[in-house]
């Protein structure tokens, strides 16, 4: 009989942590982890361009993609960190990420890649690597 309800609080305190994991994500929507949802940090959120990265991991899905596809081994690519500008007059942010790779000797190196992202779209182009 104890193991039951051993077993029985098990199951409790498992169902307890995956809803509230599942109601955190669900809330999380466009914004940037850990920020309110005041209109006015959104606005914020859109000037900074924190619109444009990703909720899960806080990168840019799309300057990844293009910087994979000038690697010698896009597989072995990692994203460190990625940074935004806000808005300029031309209405784009600047990205810089922060990412390894293995060369053509199979070495790992650390690039910095920079491109620009469009504040309406969220579209990026891929400036330079360097």
């Amino acid at each position: 009989v104890f193991k039951f309800f051993q077993g029985c609080v098990i199951v409790l305190v498992a169902t307890v942590v995956f809803v509230a994991i599942t109601g955190i994500c669900r809330g999380s929507g466009e914004r940037s982890p850990g920020r309110n949802t005041t209109p006015a940090t959104s606005a914020e959120d859109r000037r900074n361009g924190f619109h444009c990265l990703s909720t899960w991991d806080g990168n840019h899905d799309q300057l990844e993609d293009l910087v994979r596809a000038n690697l010698n081994d896009p597989g072995s690519m990692e994203t460190h960190s990625t940074s935004i500008t806000p808005v300029d007059a031309n209405g784009n942010h600047t990205i810089i990420m922060d990412f390894s790779a293995k060369n053509a000797l199979g070495g790992r190196v650390r690039n910095e890649a920079v491109g620009e992202v469009s504040q309406a779209t969220c579209k990026a182009t891929l400036d330079f690597i360097r």
